[in-house]
């Protein structure tokens, strides 16, 4: 089992170049907030309930519930694939369970991909980006937008605009980013794990760069 993360700020791009990659089959994109999402919606879900009050404001999870939560996720996936974590780490503690938990399943991190992009391209995106409100399916109502207005092209759920998205909320999600990623890099820069790509293009030139990455340390 080998493994990459995609780091980078609100709007970097991290999802859909995720995504975009996933749509090979050689690699399983696993978004950690689009699963957490999922469990908010189960109203049975204790999980869902826990997360709930953290992502409507913006704020990441406790340590110990987002990496007790990752190991649930790792040991049913694919050891096959190449998973694509986004979306974790957000702290150096999770950066350091991450690899303890990748060594327990028999896997490797690869590398740690640190998107790169202006604050006004990333604010744009966070602007335009839509959900579909049953089957998580992202839009963009510039790039990527649905056939029919506010539609999942998927599922026909209805498109909405997620909470952490939210200005307010967004501006809480980039000071978070910001207090926390310059541990996160130095501790992958040490491992000579880090690698920067340029994520201010599209999606498709920022996948190409990835696998780019990918092919140099394979």
């Amino acid at each position: 089992m080998q493994a990459i993360v995609i780091m980078g700020p609100p709007g970097a791009g991290k999802g859909t170049a995720g995504a975009h990659l996933a749509s090979g089959n050689k690699f399983t994109h696993i978004s950690t907030g689009d699963r957490i999402r999922h469990e908010m919606r189960n109203t049975a879900s204790p999980l869902g309930r826990e997360c709930r009050p953290y992502m409507e404001r913006g704020d990441y999870l406790p340590d110990e519930m987002a990496i007790n939560f990752l190991r649930e996720i790792i040991q049913k996936e694919d050891s096959s694939k190449t998973l694509i974590f986004d979306g974790f780490p957000r702290t150096l503690p999770q950066a350091k369970a991450l690899e303890e938990l990748l060594k327990e399943f028999g896997g490797e991190l690869k590398a740690a991909i640190l998107l790169e992009t202006d604050a006004t391209t990333a604010v744009k995106r966070i602007d335009g980006r839509r959900i579909c409100g049953a089957c998580d399916k992202v839009y963009h109502l510039e790039v990527k937008a649905p056939r029919v207005e506010n539609v999942c092209d998927e599922c026909s759920g209805p498109l909405i605009k997620r909470d952490d998205d939210e200005p307010l909320n967004a501006k809480s999600r980039m000071r978070n980013y910001l207090i926390r990623i310059q541990d996160i890099i130095t501790h992958y820069e040490a491992k000579k794990l880090l690698f920067k790509v340029d994520a201010s293009g599209t999606v498709e030139n920022t996948a190409e760069q990835i696998i780019k990455v990918m092919k140099e340390i394979s």
